[in-house]
């Protein structure tokens, strides 16, 4: 059975605006108001499906959507003029609560998979000489999301889910966001941007019988669309202050939207992860 089909680019009737993930390029994938003759898109709504490219996957992430039924969640790559672009949207109940999805772009090993995109990830964090991302973006939203960078720290360079023991999640910014986990534990001053750091240890959520420490940062300025995060001066902190052990894991990164309620549609003009392990 084919994973993905080829459909005519759509706009929901309950936008008046169209975005797309786009990796390096400008190119829009829909236009505004309709379809172009030319536009043709490989697509997937179906809970968790993916997408490959180069060394990254997209990924339909419903991880949290437990009973709901009435919500559409839907990944893509349109083809235009020979030039790929690769998007995300989403329809989710207007009730608050929980977090319920994370769409997002995967680069390395997450724990459930059986291999990594590329060949930098899993590094143990002592052998880290540099470690980034650098992104662009243009989102549209109603309701509750964030922008989040989240990596899964483990214990060794094979994981599975039993092997994780942190989350690290940068908080790039926040809308109509429920509340932050873990413990408030500092203020703290990365690459001269504000976060607030949290700890929450021995965290569990629905669905997961492993626990681990969830250790987030949420950038206190205003929100931002475009830049670069250097996750080693997190991680750094993080060894510094006896949060994390040097010689675990990184085992993946992921850039994305958590989704607690609302619709969506967000474009990514630039991602990129560069990796380089110490000679």
């Amino acid at each position: 059975m084919e994973k993905y089909k080829i459909t005519q680019c759509n706009i929901s009737s309950r936008f008046q605006w169209v975005s797309a993930l786009i990796l390096s390029t400008s190119l829009t994938a829909c236009s505004l108001y309709g379809n172009t003759a030319d536009d043709k898109q490989l697509s997937t709504c179906k809970h968790w499906d993916f997408i490959k490219f180069d060394q990254y996957e997209v990924h339909n992430n419903v991880w949290d959507k437990r009973d709901i039924k009435n919500f559409e969640q839907c990944i893509y790559k349109d083809t235009i003029s020979n030039k790929q672009s690769i998007g995300w949207r989403w329809d989710w109940p207007a009730a608050k609560g929980n977090i319920k999805a994370y769409p997002s772009i995967l680069y390395g090993l997450k724990p459930w998979n059986l291999e990594s995109t590329t060949p930098d990830l899993p590094i143990k964090l002592d052998d880290i000489a540099l470690l980034k991302t650098e992104f662009q973006i243009d989102e549209k939203s109603k309701g509750g999301m964030n922008l989040l960078i989240d990596a899964w720290i483990t214990d060794n360079n094979r994981p599975q889910p039993h092997n994780r023991i942190a989350e690290l999640a940068i908080h790039i910014y926040q809308k109509q966001w429920q509340g932050q986990a873990g413990k408030y534990i500092e203020t703290v001053l990365i690459d001269g941007v504000v976060y607030d750091f949290y700890k929450h240890d021995n965290m569990t959520v629905h669905g997961d019988n492993h626990s681990w420490d969830y250790l987030g940062f949420v950038h206190k300025g205003k929100p931002k669309f475009s830049g670069n995060i250097n996750i080693k001066h997190f991680t750094d902190y993080l060894v510094k202050n006896g949060h994390l052990n040097k010689n675990s894991y990184l085992s993946s990164i992921e850039f994305g939207n958590e989704i607690t309620h609302g619709q969506g549609e967000t474009r990514v003009s630039h991602f990129q992860v560069d990796v380089k392990a110490k000679q």
